[in-house]
């Protein structure tokens, strides 16, 4: 009998397989599980040198994959910014006092820099009905260019002194698919709309080195791990965000995972999506250009850092007013969002056209496509796309997929998409704080459906869960797979469409089964089988018996990638 690297024994392991088999052991060689059965079976598999895991009746399960994370803005964010997220600040008295001690920690005339604001969540602003601008933050640090990146990533703030660094002004136009916030005297708030009027405030933002960004890397897996995560798809790396604060997901990120990969300090499996454009901006013939002319990096072992994705942003979001809806805003008539594609002049036809443009390139060059479109009309658009460009161009299972989708897409849309192979990356964990304000922005009907899952489940769409965290307190599975499973707000703790929720044991394989689908990989990971990789998440308590509004308390144990422990409470 072959003896083992390693054995695990004594758990109760969901195999997450076909049957929902349940185990007490595995025997591990070369990262690879070569045996699974009773404790008394895999005992066997012990010779001299075998490592003894005991699991002491834990729950384990599949290594747990984060479908749609930025973790290198993330650890960058961990480690460079402030906490300014709602479980650090609520009151602008509050967001100022973080500021201004920041301000004193990098000294004058050095950035400061904030993540994870939810301004609609301060106290001050609330009462007064209006969003955070540049104003409000210029008297904290007077002496300091200042920038919050907001909780949804689209959206930033920055203060007059790093308005001033930038060149922003009353006669600065609307870069292509963003915006610049003004108020009603047409003078710029310091709020900024989507990656392209982002990136205009970072001009004079100093950029990060390789190694720095390594060390933030380094950082990120083992905080990952921690949770439980093994592996995770890094959703937005690419030239496109070069000029995004520091590059910390720019060029630099591609360089810095492939150093990484060849010195064997990764402790999680990463699938990159290759953002292509300049300053935050696509287009057919920025994209073209970019896939014809930058040099690609070379990833030495696709088992643990592969780049096949090309992502592409349809819209942007719903909160904002930048989600592209085929009806107007229930509470802005006349307003029904846009693409990022094109100038403001050009009409939904020309930018359905060059959208089209850009999804027929990807496809052509081989690359599976992930595509955030929000609303309805963008997802409607991107199935077409992709449905177009598959007819024109047959390929093997390309296996598009769209992102955030499972919010406000119409279900005829999302129908076709499952008949056409579509799967869709979804963050349920946003759904427990957003659907007041979806309420307010698409009505009561739709936006009690935010993120529902019963219905796409049944239809048969594959669905690939993730966090969206890129600043501010990480988005962790378990606070996602509550979300789908209670579908309670925890802003008013009231339920929304019940009916519409998804068992535990659904849940849980949109963070292995079905992440490993989306990515081309269920043959070799993503639930616990012979001649599959040994990457298991070991839970403190055991999920299939506490209540599910309990279920965001359960961390990990112990969590192994390749058959080594990585990380142990």
């Amino acid at each position: 009998m072959t003896v083992a690297d390693s054995i695990f024994i004594n758990g109760k392991i969901a195999t997450l397989d076909d049957n929902n088999t349940f185990v007490q052991a595995l025997a591990v060689k070369n990262g690879y599980i070569i045996a699974r059965g009773t404790t008394e079976q895999i005992q066997k598999f012990q010779g001299e040198g075998t490592k003894v895991v005991d699991f002491g009746g834990k729950v384990v399960l599949p290594g747990i994959h984060d479908s749609h994370v930025h973790i290198c803005d993330y650890s960058d964010n961990m480690r460079n910014t402030c906490d300014c997220s709602r479980g650090a600040v609520t009151t602008l008295v509050q967001l100022r006092e973080v500021l201004a001690k920041q301000a004193e920690k990098v000294g004058p005339g050095n950035w400061v820099r904030g993540a994870g604001c939810d301004d609609e969540m301060l106290e001050e602003l609330a009462a007064e009905g209006r969003r955070l601008t540049r104003w409000d933050l210029d008297q904290a640090c007077p002496n300091n260019p200042v920038v919050i990146i907001m909780w949804d990533g689209h959206t930033c703030v920055v203060n007059t002194k790093a308005m001033e660094l930038a060149g922003i002004t009353a006669e600065t136009p609307n870069p292509v698919g963003g915006e610049i916030v003004r108020n009603a005297e047409g003078e710029p708030t310091g709020m900024l709309q989507e990656a392209s009027a982002l990136q205009l405030a970072f001009v004079g933002m100093p950029k990060a080195s390789v190694e720095e960004l390594k060390e933030n890397l380094i950082a990120g897996q083992k905080f990952m791990n921690s949770m439980g995560y093994t592996s995770y798809t890094d959703c937005t790396c690419g030239p496109a965000n070069t000029n995004r604060e520091v590059g910390a997901s720019g060029e630099n990120s591609l360089k810095a995972y492939e150093e990484l990969l060849n010195e064997g300090k990764l402790t999680a499996r990463v699938n990159l999506g290759f953002y292509a454009g300049k300053n935050g901006i696509q287009s057919y013939e920025i994209c073209k250009d970019v896939l014809d002319n930058f040099q690609m990096p070379m990833y030495s072992d696709p088992k643990w850092v592969t780049m096949d994705m090309f992502k592409i942003f349809a819209d942007g979001v719903h909160m904002g007013y930048s989600a592209w809806m085929k009806e107007d805003y229930a509470d802005r008539p006349g307003c029904h969002g846009r693409s990022t594609f094109l100038g403001p002049d050009a009409t939904d036809e020309e930018q359905e056209a060059e959208i089209k443009k850009v999804v027929k390139l990807a496809h052509d060059r081989g690359w599976q496509i992930g595509v955030h479109a929000i609303g309805n009309k963008a997802a409607a658009v991107m199935v077409d796309a992709f449905v177009e460009a598959q007819q024109d161009n047959p390929r093997e299972d390309p296996r598009h997929y769209l992102i955030h989708s499972d919010g406000l897409a119409d279900r005829e849309d999302m129908r076709r998409a499952v008949e056409n192979g579509i799967g869709c990356s979804v963050q349920t964990q946003l759904a427990s704080f957003a659907y007041e304000v979806t309420i307010d922005r698409v009505g009561k009907e739709r936006g009690d459906m935010l993120m529902a899952q019963r219905d796409l489940t049944d239809m048969g769409m594959h669905l690939a869960n993730g966090s969206d965290s890129i600043g501010g307190p990480y988005g962790v599975w378990t606070t996602a797979v509550q979300a789908e499973c209670e579908r309670k707000s925890l802003i008013t703790n009231e339920y929304h469409r019940q009916d519409l929720a998804i068992t535990v044991t659904e849940a849980l394989k949109q963070f292995t089964r079905e992440a490993a689908w989306q990515e081309h990989a269920e043959a070799w990971r993503g639930s616990i089988e012979v001649n599959k990789v040994a990457d298991l998440t070991v839970l403190d308590k055991d999920i299939f018996q506490i209540p599910v509004d309990q279920i965001s308390t359960i961390k990990a144990a112990m969590t192994i990638v390749d058959g080594k422990v990585v990380y142990e409470a």
